[in-house]
């Protein structure tokens, strides 16, 4: 069965290593993604280390009587962006839509990494904005059934 912290460790290194994610990253900002396992919220990340995902909570349950362990994370997917798009009496806030991109796409990531017999993951969003940082958030549930092999998450 796998530990909590193996499955830690695995979504972080899906995250941080996935293509599409950091080439998107890129694309839009210039360098990849930083990953963050768990947040200080009353000290922020800085500037320079958008776009981030973080480890923002977590929560686990195991012993049922099917032998199945479940892992939920929320996990926050943020960008820092100025940019505001007017056309006629229409305002987008571009860093809205980029959060919003970024969280697809780490959910597509994950969805992909964790894409093992036995697992599976379902991701159900919510956003914070607070100009120029936007954050969509992402609830995130892995379901593993155990048995006597080794761990899933490595």
């Amino acid at each position: 069965m796998t530990t909590t912290r193996q499955m830690i460790e695995s979504v972080r290194n899906i995250l941080a290593a996935d293509t599409d994610v950091n080439a998107w990253c890129q694309a839009n900002f210039g360098r990849g993604l930083t990953v963050y396992i768990g947040i200080d919220e009353a000290r922020p990340a800085p500037p320079e280390d958008y776009p981030l995902a973080a480890l923002v909570d977590l929560r686990a349950r195991a012993g049922n009587a099917a032998n199945r362990r479940t892992w939920e994370l929320l996990l926050g997917l943020g960008v820092i962006a100025e940019t505001v798009s007017v056309t006629g009496n229409v305002h987008t806030y571009t860093g809205l839509l980029q959060a919003e991109e970024l969280r697809d796409l780490a959910e597509n990531a994950l969805l992909k990494g964790l894409a093992l017999p036995g697992v599976s993951a379902r991701g159900v969003s919510a956003r914070i904005n607070m100009f120029p940082t936007f954050v969509s958030y992402t609830l995130v549930s892995i379901e593993e059934i155990a048995s006597r092999r080794q761990a899933r998450f490595r």
